[in-house]
């Protein structure tokens, strides 16, 4: 019984400290997502409607794969 007290105790601090690093993320993703603002308007970003919390990612990956193609053919 004790045991189980523990495990699930266990648990709850590992759930509370994701749910942190969850809320940091977040936080550290809308702040990166703030600075990509003064690129919208040069019109560097070309979809802004992936522009989410989670989307951005996504986005700039495509876009610098995008980026390095058009290098790669210029050469």
């Amino acid at each position: 019984m004790v045991g189980q007290g523990r495990e699930i105790s266990d648990k709850q601090a590992q759930i509370t400290a994701l749910e942190s690093q969850k809320a940091r993320y977040i936080r550290e993703i809308d702040r990166l997502e703030s600075a990509i603002g003064p690129m919208r308007k040069l019109g560097v970003v070309q979809d802004t409607t992936l522009l989410s919390s989670f989307g951005a990612i996504q986005d700039w990956v495509t876009y610098l794969e995008f980026l390095e193609k058009t290098r790669r053919e210029k050469k």
